[in-house]
């Protein structure tokens, strides 16, 4: 054992190194060094240049170095999707937060005698309604797994090929799903294998304290010996990596993280037989598959195909010769126009805003009706109607978007540089949340308490936002780290194993 793990840190030593490095030269625009320094290299006058270590901790620390310089951000057709999925994942971590420290903030307005906080409004606790962002999440995946093999079948579809048989005709959009199914598992459970590690070492080392609303029995728990804890985690792991397992024990919101890699291998299979089907046929096997799934009360199949029946939609109605031509028509729609899209994206907003089961959403004023009779019996095993209509609303919001077009402000608020930097490292800060709120969030909650007083509402509020605001700014540079060095990693091994 010991012989095989010298044998396999270099190698991964190396792998780790080759991430980091091919992900700072694709970063287009980040100076590392200053003109002194560059000049320094140039002219070679002595001075000692700054190993690639320091150069690499100045990338991941700094990135407003060289704004001055730097170029705008290209956008791509669905960069709006990379900014919803972010404010999602931010969302989650305000959705926990709330948990930890706010909890009497969770049920629904109304529900109970003293549940009146106008933050516990519908539509305005969209802000913390991480629950139904997972259906997001989903939903996303769907469309953004789905589209390129799609659009690829779309222009294989325009072409003529006389002699061409049905698959030599759609070769490339079959390679492009033989590629996407061999990465997507090392490009998922890579990152979850290394911060759940991190998660066992830092209970280890006694990171994790429990604060004046919360415990620690569920979460990030210690064994009594170093050996004992890593052969749990590598149990654990073994067992987290099965599509049809649950979430991995040290984490707890890895329970998402199957249910995706088994969704995406349901959206692969789905486009591989229907990718090659002419549009009609294609579209009523979706929506059939769809209404098979939703009747039955499986939700996450439900909205993965859901995003990709969108983006099939998408790929045949908005083809990439006529990007201009959809941006110049959108720039001249009418604000009566753009009225449908915004009373559909309120409706969706108010779907996901919607209390869960365990938040008393059958006595919550404004969702009463929906929650008692408008709810199918197969889906009330399921979080009851907090799964049943987020999916609807996450589906409604995903497809709004989509067809408002990119001059739309339902696109345009998701690819602000805010946004677009959340979405980087959404997948980070979804994994990194949890284990920085019990840790970093609860010490600085108790410090700045300490300051400013738990025992009056003022004090506690002023506490929880000035400690809320400290993690936040750890938790981004932490996330920012950890895409660089273990995210990015995963995606570039992913791509080597590929090319073996």
């Amino acid at each position: 054992m010991d012989i095989r793990m010298h044998s396999l840190l270099p190698g991964v030593s190396r792998w780790m190194l080759q991430g980091v490095t091919e992900s700072i030269q694709s970063e287009q625009g980040v100076r590392l060094l200053s003109d002194h320094e560059k000049a320094s290299e140039e002219t070679g006058d002595g001075v000692a240049r700054p190993s690639r270590a320091f150069r690499w901790f100045q990338y991941c620390t700094n990135s407003h170095r060289g704004r001055a310089t730097k170029p705008s951000r290209q956008l791509h057709p669905t960069s709006y999707l990379d900014g919803i999925r972010g404010t999602a994942a931010f969302i989650v971590f305000l959705h926990h937060g709330t948990q930890a420290f706010l909890p009497s903030l969770r049920p629904g307005w109304g529900s109970y005698p003293n549940s009146y906080n106008p933050l516990a409004l519908p539509i305005v606790r969209i802000i913390y309604s991480g629950g139904a962002m997972v259906s997001v999440f989903f939903v996303i995946s769907g469309y953004v797994l789905s589209i390129k093999p799609l659009q690829l079948a779309a222009k294989a579809a325009r072409q003529e090929h006389p002699a061409s048989t049905g698959s030599i005709r759609f070769a490339a959009a079959y390679a492009n799903i033989a590629s996407s199914t061999f990465r997507r598992g090392p490009r998922l459970f890579i990152p979850c294998l290394f911060s759940t590690f991190l998660t066992g070492v830092l209970a280890m080392l006694g990171a994790f304290v429990e604060g004046e609303n919360i415990g620690l029995q569920r979460y990030y728990q210690r064994a009594d010996t170093w050996t004992e804890q890593l052969t749990r985690w590598f149990i654990n792991s073994v067992v987290f990596i099965n599509p049809f397992a649950g979430k991995h024990e040290f984490e707890e919101n890895t329970w998402t993280i199957p249910i995706e890699f088994k969704g995406s291998l349901f959206v692969f299979l789905t486009v591989l037989g229907l990718a090659g089907r002419n549009k009609t046929l294609r579209r009523v096997c979706m929506f059939l598959s769809i209404a098979y799934w939703t009747w039955f009360g499986t939700w996450d199949s439900t909205q993965f195909l859901a995003g990709a029946a969108i983006a099939d939609w998408r790929s045949t109605h908005f083809e990439e010769d006529d990007t201009e031509k959809t941006q110049s028509e959108s720039q001249k729609s009418s604000l009566k126009s753009r009225i449908p899209y915004w009373i559909s994206a309120l409706c969706a907003v108010y779907l996901l805003s919607m209390p869960e089961g365990d938040e008393n959403v059958s006595n919550s004023p404004g969702y009463v009706t929906l929650a008692s009779i408008l709810t199918p019996q197969s889906w009330k095993n399921h979080w009851g109607p907090g799964r049943w209509w987020p999916t609807w609303g996450a589906i409604l919001f995903i497809a709004t978007a989509d067809q408002a077009g990119p001059q739309s402000i339902l696109q345009r608020a998701f690819t602000t540089r805010f946004a677009q930097f959340l979405g980087d490292i959404s997948f980070s800060l979804y994994l990194l949340h949890g284990i920085t709120i019990y840790s970093v969030g609860v010490r600085l909650m108790n410090f700045v308490g300490e300051i400013l007083g738990h025992d009056t509402d003022i004090g506690y509020v002023s506490s929880l936002l000035l400690s809320t605001g400290m993690t936040l700014v750890f938790l981004f540079w932490v996330s920012r780290v950890f895409t660089q060095v273990v995210d990015k990693g995963a995606v570039n091994l992913a791509k080597k194993m590929e090319a073996w």
